[in-house]
């Protein structure tokens, strides 16, 4: 009785956990009664690998060891047969594990190690922060609202397209947790960025901003001494590259440059031309239009 007692705690458990889907994590139930929260990553003959909720390390667990998984999807993976047929008597086993051997050459599934894959979300994509260099020196303000600016666009104009954005603020917690910051994320491979993100898709971007300048062609310079002529600038370059990555390549990139003229010397006016949002807006625009999602 105690024994039938503790089986129906363990399947109300699991059912609660497995039909509330709160964490979407997978539910391991060894053989002792212990549950455990994890995402399973591999499940071969022997053993089962699986991370813990926000690590990365994999941990172990021979299969004898275990009743059942109850994946995230609902799906449940009993061992206690694989348990049974290592108890039985030596001769009754390996009559057992010759019918299993007769039942798999009859269906067209092969027998190997099964991999999960990796979990995202389908049609999502992240925005790695963007970085900024405004005549080859890195501007921190600017790469924010660039990141920031690109986020808002495509969040409003997506949609349409079957397209989730997934929050600035998100990505950029998530890569603080996994311990990336700005200056690492040059180094890290965008497979790696992905799954951290967790989002099925993501978008890395720079800009470059670089003003021009003219010498002045005055008469007044021909009489000055000095060996050349005062310069004022005469133009803004603007340069955007931009890429997405689903998990295995690079699926769409454009390098678009852009060229205004300057009409007024101020520095205010300056400022002004720096107009990389129209520049950037353009080549959003284009990015949804091109449909390589």
């Amino acid at each position: 009785m105690k024994r039938l007692i503790l089986l129906l705690s363990l399947i109300c458990s699991v059912t609660l956990f497995s039909q509330g889907n709160i964490t979407n994590n997978d539910i391991i139930v060894t053989s002792d009664g212990q549950l455990i929260q994890a995402k399973v990553i591999r499940v071969t003959d022997n053993a089962i690998s699986f991370n813990y909720p926000g690590e990365s390390v994999v941990n172990e667990i021979k299969v004898n060891n275990l009743q059942k998984i109850v994946f995230a999807s609902g799906r449940t993976q009993n061992f206690t047969a694989q348990q049974s047929a290592a108890k039985l008597p030596k001769e009754t086993a390996l009559t057992q594990n010759n019918n299993n051997l007769s039942q798999q050459n009859n269906t067209s599934v092969p027998k190997e190690d099964i991999y999960l894959l990796p979990e995202y979300k389908e049609n999502t994509i992240a925005i790695i922060p963007f970085s900024f260099l405004k005549n080859e020196m890195y501007e921190e303000i600017l790469s924010g609202e660039a990141t920031s600016y690109a986020t808002d666009f495509l969040i409003k104009n997506a949609s349409r397209y079957g397209i989730q954005i997934q929050d600035m603020n998100t990505t950029i917690d998530k890569l603080i947790n996994a311990g990336i910051s700005h200056k690492q994320l040059r180094e890290a491979t965008p497979e790696a960025l992905r799954k951290i993100v967790g989002t099925e898709f993501l978008i890395q971007a720079e800009l470059r901003a670089s003003s021009s300048e003219k010498l002045n062609n005055n008469t007044s310079n021909f009489y000055s001494n000095r060996g050349e002529s005062p310069s004022t600038p005469s133009g803004i370059k603007t340069t955007i590259t931009l890429k997405l990555y689903d998990s295995s390549s690079e699926k769409y990139s454009v390098n678009f440059t852009e060229e205004l003229k300057i009409k007024n010397t101020s520095s205010a006016a300056q400022q002004k031309l720096y107009k990389w949002k129209s520049s950037m807006e353009y080549v959003l625009e284009q990015f949804l239009l091109s449909k390589n999602l």
